[in-house]
Parts: structure tokens; sequence; C-alpha cells
């Protein structure tokens, strides 16, 4: 004859007292959960699933680049950006990536500079680096594109400590 530990016991105590807790739900409180559960027409488990899809890329398992060293993503045939995956500049003899519209920059692909007569390409609020697009300096009264840090070269990018701080707003 088999004797019960006192955490059997417990573990089983619990058991039953959650199985005598248990209620019915009222058919009006059933029938909202049905409806909440049911978005646009499909089910809780097609909804599901469509929310699993659009999870941020770090929640997602992405594939790493097949290169060993490299911890970039895999966009095709296993291989990152850089050395070789996602689409090819179209363009004969080009092996760049795609930039948009099938080419790379050089041969047209990507945004172009606003700027009439500007052929750059453009970096934000849709113009190139020297029309104006692109991060800007830092400091007081500077409107030079940033070059890292946020402060242009004259301003101290690249400097580790001879940095200008007479004219920087925090």
């Amino acid at each position: 004859m088999r004797v019960e530990s006192s955490a059997e016991r417990r573990s089983s105590e619990r058991q039953s007292a959650s199985r005598s807790l248990r209620f019915e739900v009222p058919q009006q409180i059933d029938s909202a959960r049905q409806k909440r559960a049911s978005w646009g027409g499909h089910s809780a488990r097609a909804n599901a699933k469509a929310m699993s899809r659009r999870q941020c890329k770090s929640a997602r398992k992405s594939k790493d680049c097949m290169i060993p060293g490299c911890v970039k993503g895999a966009r095709s045939r296993g291989l990152c950006k850089r050395h070789g995956g996602g689409k090819r500049c179209t363009f004969s003899g080009c092996a760049r990536s795609d930039q948009g519209g099938g080419f790379c920059i050089a041969h047209g692909g990507g945004k172009r500079c606003a700027t009439e007569g500007c052929k750059n390409s453009a970096q934000s609020r849709g113009r190139c680096k020297s029309h104006g697009g692109g991060k800007r300096c830092r400091a007081e009264g500077c409107a030079k594109s940033s070059q890292g840090g946020g402060f242009c070269r004259g301003h101290g990018a690249g400097r580790a400590s001879k940095v200008k701080t007479a004219n920087i707003l925090f």
C-alpha cells in the first residue's frame, strides 16, 4: 500500500478545491467574449496567427548571415545584404545591392535630392546632406551636417577629447 506524502496531499487538496470553485459563465458575458475574440469576421485562432506575424523583428527568430563572423540578419540565400543577400542591381555587370527601382545608387536607384539640378541621394526630408537633408550639427547656430556624435567636424566630430563646448546646446 502506497502512503501519500504531505506535498502530494496538499497538491490533491488544491486541485479538488479549484474544481469546486468553478462556476458557470453567464450567457451575456460569454457572448461578449466571443464578439471580442472575433475581429473582422475572423476566428480568434486566425487573429492570433496574424498577430504573431506582426511581432517586432527582435521578437522573431531571424537567421544570421552564413559568413563566419558576420552577425547581420540574412536577407536571401542565407546571406546578409553586404555578402550578397537581398535584391541586386539589375544594371549589366553590377553586383551592388538594389536601393529601390531595381538599381543601386550609382545606376539611378533610391530617392534623389529634391533640389533642382542635384543628382545626389536624398538623406532625409527629401534632400541630400549639402541641401539640408540628414542630421544637423547640435552646436548653436551651426547648420552643417552631423558627422558623428551629433556634431560637425568643426565642433568635434571624430575627436574624442577636444570638443568645443562653448556654443553647444543641451
